[in-house]
Order: C-alpha cells, then structure tokens, then sequence
C-alpha cells in the first residue's frame, strides 16, 4: 500500500492556486480561444476534475469514486498517478508541442488524445520543509 494520498478521489474536483503569488488558476474565453490567468477571487477559479487513465493493461480499470467506496484506496488519487484534468468547460488541460505554455483548447466534448499524451498529468505531494 502507498503510504501518500490526496484527500482527492478520482471524479472529484479541485482548484489549483500558486503558492508563491497567492492567486488560483483561472479560465477566460470558450473553446480554442481559451487560456489561463491567475485570479484573487476563488469564485472565479477553475474548477478541475482528476479523472483516472486508462491503461492498456486493464482498460476496463477505472477506479471512480462514489459514497459506496469511500474506504476503498483505489479511489483515491495517489502520489505520482497518471490523471487527466477536465476543466469546467469538459476540455482536458494538454501541453501541446511547440507551445510554451498549457492549454485547455477543445470542442467541449470530453475528447482525450487530442495531442496524443499531452492531456496526461500526474500531482506530487510535497511536505512541508521537504525542501
């Protein structure tokens, strides 16, 4: 059993804010015209769904979280998973080759591998003066 968690379960959502500068990660324009910005206001922050990757080992595999399996590991998001992050707007977040920075680009309709792996994530625990 891996000893770190999240409190965050596969189809939950959460919202991201920069340490450093005090501000949440943030949506404006639809679609392909969509970028981020960093906000003051939590209302106005993104909200990201962690949704877990299929893997060709077991592609039926997808550990979803609900009120019946709450005690159940597999649920939570883990150290270093592999997940996707869908914002508000049901595009996935991607790195894109050739851009420098992430985009949330898309029709809206949930599409994954719209640059091949570049919609694949994965969130580090790091503890507090771990340095």
């Amino acid at each position: 059993m891996p000893s770190q968690k999240f409190s965050l379960r596969f189809n939950e959502s959460f919202i991201l804010r920069s340490e450093s500068i005090n501000k949440y990660v943030a949506t404006t324009g639809t679609g392909f015209q969509s970028e981020f910005y960093f906000v003051d206001d939590i209302s106005l922050a993104e909200r990201f769904t962690a949704l877990a990757v299929r893997t060709w080992i077991n592609p039926p595999y997808m550990p979803t979280a609900d009120n019946e399996n709450i005690e159940d590991f597999a649920t939570y998001v883990q150290n270093g998973t592999n997940l996707h992050l869908l914002n508000t707007q049901l595009n996935f977040i991607n790195k894109v080759p050739g851009i420098i920075r992430l985009t949330s680009h898309g029709p809206g309709t949930r599409k994954k591998g719209m640059w091949k792996d570049g919609d694949i994530f994965q969130i580090h625990v790091k503890k507090a003066y771990e340095g």
